[in-house]
């Protein structure tokens, strides 16, 4: 098994690959065109990075690396040059694949390594080689993780195992072959890669976006293209609705949006419902080292609310309570889970056995029809006065506070009682903010001990890379 094989077997269709900035490749001439660029790769089993925005390009540097037997080290085009020094010296890596767009940053960090500017490179002429000696090399792509799991590591992922996750999206995605995706993530993170990898197994053309995220030019590109599906993370699907519906864009021709990476309250759901009424939402729980885990479609919103989905047939997942047993169903402990899809372990660290589960940072529990549900971060419970309180729980419930636009939930140091619930509150619309009807909102929905007892307005919540809360 190789990624390069997903689109090799598209390597005669004429049909249109992907579309970007007004250029457009089909795929027999990316096929061409990867073939051609791997030719001037002149290693074999080691680690080439990519460093570049999503376009046709990025593309063709990502297969041609696994085709010529190499693994794909996806930068974030965002980091520093302190940062991406760092990774390059932690992943190994050989070479890099750019274009010039980032030619004098790559050459201001001095790196002692060969660099492939893509756009430069003449991949029309005749040739292009099949690669000589391996082909099915194990480890596909590694991943810099912002340490979803402790401090930031390196995830080794397998053709296999991503594989497997495509096979388990499009099982719940799209079964069909056909349609317009629009890419909005960046290619280095892993959800994104997923979804090229789906689009491309299943022939489906891929509009890759330019620029920041703005919603308005965004529903403008969904109708213009005929935009047929999407992924996304919740904030950006909660923007997304909301210039849908003030816009009055009727978006016909879109069927259906994926999102993960963030929790979306069942209040956020029951908005988009109204917003995009003939849309399909799914949504998918994991993480870098092991996506998906499960997924949560319309009917799951409706059947199990608060729910992260059912799991796929092939996963495994145990909750772990405090004193190290498993626990039983409805029982709360710290999620474990482990799969085909699972990552062969990180780099320098030791390789996972076949059958290992590994601990995903998450409280939450099993139900007894195998759904799971998501308590909150490890990492993120306050105690307080000994009671345990997830930060998510109680920012699922302040997302359906009118006047509140975002929040972000936290724990704070007090004498008395440890830890203390604070929150920061982007008021809706920069309107004015009654502290008073908020406490009102607080008192009829939840425990008294998870009220926020300290307030502090704010104009934008802090965000990883990835999109995902910074936590305080």
């Amino acid at each position: 098994m190789n990624l390069a094989d997903i689109l090799m077997k598209n390597e005669n269709a004429e049909d249109i690959a992907a579309k970007c900035g007004g250029r457009s490749i089909t795929y027999n001439r990316i096929c061409h065109h990867v073939k051609m660029l791997s030719d001037n790769i002149p290693y074999r089993e080691a680690n080439i990075g990519i460093w570049m925005d999503n376009t046709i390009e990025y593309l063709e540097a990502y297969f041609a690396i696994v085709y010529s037997g190499n693994t794909i080290v996806p930068i974030n085009p965002k980091l520093s040059g302190r940062e991406i020094r760092n990774i390059s010296v932690a992943c190994g890596i050989v070479g890099f694949m750019s274009v010039l767009k980032f030619r004098e940053r790559l050459e201001g960090l001095g790196l002692p390594m060969p660099v492939w500017y893509v756009d430069e490179m003449d991949l029309d002429q005749e040739g292009g080689t099949e690669p000589q000696g391996i082909r099915n090399r194990q480890k596909a792509v590694i991943i810099p993780t912002s340490g979803t799991t402790g401090n930031s590591k390196y995830v080794q992922l397998s053709h296999e195992a991503l594989y497997h996750s495509v096979e388990y999206i499009s099982s719940r995605f799209m079964r069909r072959e056909g349609g317009r995706e629009a890419v909005l993530l960046p290619f280095c993170c892993i959800l994104a890669q997923t979804q090229m990898l789906h689009c491309i197994s299943r022939k489906t053309q891929m509009v890759l976006t330019e620029g920041e995220f703005d919603p308005y030019k965004l529903c403008d590109l969904f109708e213009e293209e005929n935009i047929t599906s999407s992924a996304m993370v919740p904030s950006m699907l909660r923007l997304f609705g909301i210039c849908a519906q003030m816009g009055k864009y009727r978006l016909e021709r879109l069927e259906r949006v994926f999102f993960a990476g963030d929790y979306l309250s069942e209040s956020d759901f029951k908005v988009l419902r109204e917003q995009l009424p003939h849309v399909s939402l799914i949504q998918a729980y994991g993480m870098t080292e092991i996506c998906p885990i499960c997924m949560k479609d319309d009917d799951d919103f409706t059947y199990k609310p608060g729910s992260a989905g059912k799991l796929f047939p092939e996963m495994m997942v145990r909750i772990r309570k405090e004193d190290g047993a498993w626990a039983g169903p409805g029982c709360v402990g710290e999620i474990y889970a482990g799969g085909p899809n699972r990552m062969e372990g990180y780099l320098n660290g030791e390789k996972l056995s076949p059958e290992a589960m590994i601990g995903t940072g998450d409280m939450g529990y099993l139900d007894e029809e195998g759904y799971l549900y998501i308590c909150g971060r490890k990492k993120n419970i306050i105690i307080s006065a000994g009671q345990n309180i997830y930060p998510e729980e109680v920012e699922a419930v302040l997302q359906g506070c009118p006047g509140v636009k975002e929040v972000r939930v936290y724990g704070q140091k007090d004498r008395d009682k440890g830890e203390i619930v604070a929150a920061d509150i982007v008021p809706e619309d920069g309107g004015k903010f009654e502290r008073k009807m908020f406490y009102e909102y607080c008192r009829d929905n939840m425990a008294d001990y998870k009220i926020p007892r300290r307030l502090c307005l704010c104009e934008k919540i802090a965000k990883t890379a990835t999109d995902k809360k910074v936590r305080k």
